[in-house]
């Protein structure tokens, strides 16, 4: 029944908000009661600023760690869809990159909704900024997500408090956070969680509203991470059926309510991402398949001991726990979110056990050990060593889409679930016992003082390290109007791999002029399924320019030569790039190591020196017409 507030998961007396707010009487009013909220936002704000010192959230030209690799991609994605709406342009394909076959937007990373929100920010401060403010933005909205979430099953605001610093700083955001933005922008997972509480609980709302507000959820998510997209489908249609059946007597009027909000959410979803999911099934340069070998996608998966071992992210630990902690997830630190200490552990576990007949935490400790065992993978590791034990996660490992996904990252959800019960559990803690043992006032102190020291093992060993500027001043001023614009420009390095800096300069840029070349995109090879599976298109791959730029930043070990390759060869296979490419413009940035030896190269094919201008050497107005000799009709690209 719609008008019932009464569900699943409540106590047998009556919903927890109810019951709490007829227990605690302090809850704030009016003005005060945003106070709270407020201050709790500012201190998550302060520490997500902190994190990222001396780079302030508007800094235009530095990063973290480097601008280069991830770090280069999101930039260029941020920039991409201001760029795309003013001129015309699609925002789930572009061809001003890995020029001129492009490549398909909605197959990769390109968080077109934080784009979107952030274009304001791209448009007055520039793409390193709104990067640098949406990865702090990430941390600080994640943990308000939290605190409100649990709010709601609380009376006592420092046991959200702590459950959304839990969540928004755990070991899971902090590896994210040096290069992955769309997966540190994790405000949502709590947000669906508050909403199918509803759903399944109080029904405040309509069974209209609330399936609107799940459907855009999902379909947000989705724009930002389809990746966690698709582990929130799965452990939110879990946690429906566990909710169900652990109250089966109320399942009948529970169903009713669940059917008509669902097919409200399912509809709702379905007509925002009706586009961007058919642009990824079938659209131009779409990806069939894994975009990654499936191998390697599942070489990324947690350790069973990953939970109690620390990585060298951390604060606290012996160098033996940290050493072990590396080798963890297959060496990758950054992936391997898992870690929750062993104070925390034992916490979650005696509240599991002491509040089992609470629903929420009953459920919500179940969740947390089922998304814990998916982020084991296919196949159990223990302490960096393979068993012959299956993980639950073998059954899903070659469904569609689902195969897609990088196990660890389920950590995300452990987390979000250990949160909710740290939120709760602190909360019955403080209310539990007798004013005879002690006062309400020295109660909550004790709690609370419990709850941070269990959190203590979890402090990031911050600030991230500030990588160096990477942004020739050529890209910042009028300078750069001398590439014509929407013409073709190669760059040095040549932009693949970790060394794709040429994207933030496009971005930075305004998107003036198109690249060859661009990152370890996900792009058709044989039988559309990834190049990463089977090899990169030969449209993609100006040979003579891509040899002889990573051969001299490679110091030619690439190649296994330990002189550069024949000069007449390479000069005019750089000739036959420029006319088939129809490049205008060569940029060589000359901090870069062997850049001399590129630069000798390319002036000796095109015939004359290049112009030192605002820290780049450029050789400007090529034209295949240079080179008569060298492309026939048939060579020429369209």
């Amino acid at each position: 029944m719609e008008g019932d507030d009464r569900g699943v998961l409540a106590d047998d007396a009556q919903p927890v908000d109810a019951r709490l707010e007829q227990e605690d009487t302090t809850r704030t009013t009016g003005r005060l009661r945003w106070a709270i909220p407020l201050a709790v936002g500012l201190v998550y704000a302060a520490i997500a600023v902190a994190a990222y010192l001396p780079t302030l959230p508007l800094d235009n030209s530095h990063t973290q760690i480097c601008t280069c690799a991830d770090t280069s991609q999101e930039v260029w994605f941020l920039g991409w869809v201001p760029y795309a709406l003013s001129q015309g342009h699609s925002l789930f394909f572009s061809n001003w990159i890995l020029y001129p076959a492009g490549v398909n937007l909605a197959d990769n990373t390109s968080m077109t909704l934080l784009g979107l929100l952030a274009s304001p920010i791209t448009l007055l401060f520039g793409p390193v900024a709104a990067y640098n403010l949406v990865l702090r933005a990430g941390f600080a909205l994640a943990g308000l997500a939290m605190f409100f979430t649990v709010r709601r099953f609380v009376a006592w605001w420092p046991a959200a408090f702590l459950a959304g610093l839990l969540y928004g700083f755990s070991p899971y955001m902090v590896g994210q956070g040096e290069s992955h933005e769309f997966l540190v922008f994790t405000a949502i997972p709590p947000l669906v969680f508050g909403i199918v509480h509803d759903m399944l609980v109080t029904r405040r709302r309509t069974t209209l509203r609330n399936g609107l507000y799940l459907g855009l959820a999902f379909a947000a998510q989705y724009l930002i991470s389809s990746e966690i997209f698709l582990m929130m489908v799965l452990l939110t249609g879990t946690g429906v059926a566990l909710s169900l059946l652990y109250r089966s007597t109320r399942m009948r009027d529970c169903l009713a309510y669940l059917g008509k909000s669902g097919a409200y959410a399912v509809a709702t979803c379905a007509v925002v991402l009706a586009y961007p999911v058919w642009f990824f099934l079938d659209g131009t340069q779409h990806v069939s398949g894994p975009p990654h070998p499936t191998s390697n996608l599942l070489a990324f998966r947690g350790d069973l001991v990953g939970a109690l071992v620390p990585t060298p992210l951390m604060q606290f630990g012996t160098s033996s726990l940290f050493n072990l902690g590396t080798r963890l997830t297959s060496g990758n630190v950054l992936e391997n979110g898992l870690y929750l200490g062993v104070p925390l552990v034992a916490l979650t576990l005696g509240l599991i056990v002491a509040y089992r007949r609470v629903p929420l935490i009953a459920v919500c400790g179940a969740l947390a050990v089922f998304s814990y065992a998916l982020s084991l993978g296919p196949r159990v590791v223990v302490a960096a060593k393979y068993t012959s034990v299956p993980g639950p996660f073998a059954v899903l490992a070659h469904i569609p889409l689902l195969q897609d996904v990088e196990t660890a990252r389920f950590s995300l959800f452990t987390v979000l679930f250990v949160a909710v019960i740290l939120g709760i559990g602190l909360d019955r803690l403080r209310r539990a016992g007798s004013k005879a043992v002690a006062s309400k006032a020295v109660r909550a102190v004790l709690v609370a003082s419990l709850g941070i020291v269990v959190l203590v093992p979890l402090v990031p060993r911050l600030p991230y390290p500030v990588g160096p500027p990477a942004i020739p001043a050529f890209f910042t001023t009028t300078a750069v109007n001398q590439i014509p614009a929407g013409s073709v420009v190669v760059t040095y390095p040549y932009p693949e791999e970790k060394y794709n800096e040429a994207l933030l300069w496009q971005a930075v840029a305004g998107m003036r002029f198109r690249v060859l070349g661009g990152t370890t995109f996900f792009l058709p090879g044989r039988n559309n399924h990834s190049y990463e599976d089977s090899f990169p298109p030969p449209a993609l791959t100006p040979t003579g320019i891509e040899q002889v730029f990573e051969d001299a930043l490679l110091g030619s070990a690439r190649f296994h030569r330990k002189v550069p390759p024949s000069r007449p060869i390479m000069e005019k296979a750089i000739q036959t790039d420029i006319a088939v490419y129809k490049i205008r413009t060569i940029i060589i940035d000359p901090g870069y190591r062997n850049s001399l030896w590129a630069a000798n190269y390319v002036t000796d094919s095109v015939g004359s020196p290049p112009i030192l201008i605002d820290g780049v050497l450029a050789w400007f107005g090529l034209s295949p017409k240079q080179f008569p000799t060298i492309v026939t009709p048939s060579q020429s690209s369209p």
